[in-house]
């Protein structure tokens, strides 16, 4: 029979926890492998050591027969070499642990330079659409207090944004200066309360709310088409928000 030292009993403890210990306790997972593998250390040491000290019946039987052999080893090793495997095993996590947020920021940057990416590309194809839109002759008739679906295009920061390959957005024609350009402001579908939201009900299938804060002048060529209007009435109540807004 050979004999090793308590020394070489050691490093192949440590070897086993450094490459199967911390796989094996992080996942679960491949349990005939780890028993296999465990199994070679488990052999050297009792040819050691011999069997004494070691109780199975000190393993949660809940836990399974596999994963029970694995734990069974473990404590074996512990018992007859004295060696801390808690210890080890709490270190080898925490470097885990360690390599595990270095890849989660890792990931984070990634996902980050690829949302950032995402902007680059639709202010491209915002920029191709604009130029195609200012190059448009034909404008369509509006007047005040209509609803209409607009080329709202890809703008900075909080900005109001369209949606689309089109980036279309509803917007109230507020003031119309001229047939070339008004004062519009941009709609919601979400339901938002305070003085920078007016609630205009129903524009096509959904509730709409105005965007008071976002009033802006706009070309007519970003017209596309007419979905809807509000009263007289309603106009001149948004009106008087708007003065009591700048105010």
């Amino acid at each position: 029979m050979q004999e090793i030292t308590l020394k070489q009993s050691q490093k192949i403890v440590d070897d086993w926890i450094k490459t199967v210990g911390v796989r094996y306790f992080s996942e679960l997972t491949n349990l005939g492998q780890l028993t296999e593998e465990v199994g070679e250390v488990a052999r050297i040491m009792i040819r050691q050591y011999g069997e004494q000290s070691c109780k199975k019946s000190d393993i949660d039987a809940d836990l399974g027969d596999e994963i029970a052999d694995v734990l069974f080893v473990l404590i074996c090793i512990a018992n007859q070499t004295g060696i801390d495997l808690t210890e080890k095993f709490h270190k080898n996590m925490e470097k885990k642990n360690i390599r595990d947020k270095d890849r989660h920021k890792n990931n984070a940057k990634l996902q980050e330079k690829g949302e950032k990416s995402k902007e680059k590309e639709k202010f491209e194809s915002w920029n191709i659409l604009k130029q195609n839109i200012n190059t448009e002759n034909t404008i369509p008739f509006f007047r005040e207090g209509q609803v209409w679906y607009i080329s709202m295009g890809k703008n900075i920061s909080f900005e109001q944004d369209g949606k689309g390959k089109s980036f279309q957005r509803p917007i109230l024609v507020l003031k119309k200066f001229s047939k070339d350009i008004f004062l519009g402001i941009p709609t919601t579908t979400k339901q938002k309360t305070g003085k920078f939201y007016f609630d205009i009900g129903n524009i096509g299938k959904h509730k709409n709310s105005l965007i008071l804060s976002q009033i802006k002048l706009y070309s007519s060529k970003r017209l596309l088409s007419h979905i809807g209007g509000i009263n007289k009435i309603m106009l001149t109540e948004i009106k008087q928000k708007i003065n009591e807004l700048i105010q």
